[in-house]
């Protein structure tokens, strides 16, 4: 069987991932344009970075919430409540005249942010078997690494062209564009039993599990590690005096890793395994953040962009 092989699958699958996609390019575009919002309303750069974590903090709280929600009530209506949400409320941060109102508005964000993701991938796991699974998984990680990848570079494209207000107005599209490709949702079969009093499918008691909590731990510290470099790494080589080319392929080098190798780790966990390949992915990433610890403020672009490449390389093989 072939991956997304059903009828009518292809569209609203495309558009399932797209809405997912919204997920982390607005965690990472926002921060090129922080000193713009700083000037604009009147507050402090420090004081701005509010607006990343607020959008961090409600996220992390928000999606085991509504993945709950999800079982209870099925996930393409979260989904779609999700996708008009954060519509309504990228509109109020674009037109938001105080820094009070934009803080509101990016927290709205991030709680209709939250219902995406869990939403997402409920989608998946009906839409596709065991056996396909992993590659579908494996391209679904590849895109949100690519969209937390390219967030920067919209936003500071969207910030030159339109002021701040441009990386909220960027969603409005997106989200048409999402919901559009759902007039023919992708079926989901979700068993009855399973989603009985909207109780999780997963048990309680799993987080202190040691396989399922040491996964957790270890998506954890590999998404931290490629936040901490999409965010960081532009602004710390702004301010060493690279140019905008040279830190566009930096972030290039990241992103290219994530997209190419996702997949085949998905596949390999298919065929062989999903341990092997994720264990490779970590041991790489971890390496590769140690090399980069230790890298002095005079090193050769090449070298750097070999190190961001080869982390980018690490998260998409464990994705």
């Amino acid at each position: 069987m072939k991956l997304l092989k059903r009828p009518g699958i292809g569209v609203p699958m495309f558009g399932v991932m797209l809405a997912a996609v919204l997920v982390p390019l607005n965690s990472t575009m926002i921060a090129v344009a922080l000193p713009e919002v700083a000037d604009d309303l009147d507050v402090s750069t420090g004081t701005s970075g509010v607006l990343i974590v607020v959008y961090l903090v409600v996220m992390l709280v928000g999606q085991p919430l509504a993945g709950r929600v999800g079982d209870a009530v099925g996930a393409r209506q979260v989904l779609v409540v999700g996708l008009v949400g954060m519509g309504v409320a990228s509109l109020g941060g674009a037109l938001a005249g105080s820094f009070a109102a934009l803080i509101s508005a990016r927290t709205a964000q991030a709680v209709f942010a939250a219902m995406l993701v869990p939403s997402v991938q409920s989608i998946m796991r009906g839409a596709t078997t065991e056996a396909n699974r992993g590659r579908l998984f494996g391209l679904f990680g590849s895109l949100l690494g690519v969209g937390a990848a390219l967030g920067p570079l919209v936003g500071g494209v969207l910030t030159s062209l339109a002021g701040w207000p441009g990386v909220f107005l960027v969603n409005l599209p997106v989200v048409v564009a999402a919901l559009a490709m759902q007039r023919r949702p992708v079926e989901v079969v979700v068993p009855t039993a399973e989603r009985a009093e909207g109780k999780g499918q997963l048990p309680t008691g799993s987080v202190f599990n040691r396989v399922f909590g040491g996964s957790y731990l270890a998506q954890g510290a590999t998404t931290f590690g490629q936040y901490m470099l999409i965010l960081v790494v532009p602004l710390v080589l702004d301010d060493r005096g690279w140019g905008a080319d040279e830190i566009g392929l930096a972030v290039t080098a990241l992103t290219a890793g994530m997209v190419v190798v996702g997949p085949i780790g998905g596949r390999l966990g298919d065929e062989r395994g999903r341990r092997a390949p994720c264990m490779v992915g970590l041991v790489v990433a971890a390496a590769s953040l140690w090399v980069l610890a230790g890298i002095g403020g005079d090193v050769a672009a090449a070298v750097l962009i070999v190190v961001l490449g080869t982390f980018g390389l690490g998260f998409g093989f464990a994705a």
